[in-house]
């Protein structure tokens, strides 16, 4: 048992996630979210920063649709 504040726990809080979970994770698929996430960002601002090029930009690319599938 191992509560997470011992320097021995694998979980302990000096311990990042991303050290303690070694090599499993996919680099490309952290950029890719990452990419979804500004592409959200991007979505949500252009309703009121941006309405006339999202007006031009959906017929090519829905912002929308993009950022939920990926």
């Amino acid at each position: 048992m191992c509560p997470g504040r011992f320097p021995g726990c694998p979980l302990s809080p000096a311990t990042p996630w991303s050290a303690a979970s070694g090599s499993s994770r996919l680099g490309w698929l952290d950029a890719l979210r990452g990419l979804a996430a500004l592409v959200v960002v991007f979505d949500h601002s252009s309703y009121s920063f941006m309405a006339e090029f999202r007006w031009e930009l959906m017929p090519e690319f829905n912002t929308s649709r993009y950022g939920i599938m990926v």
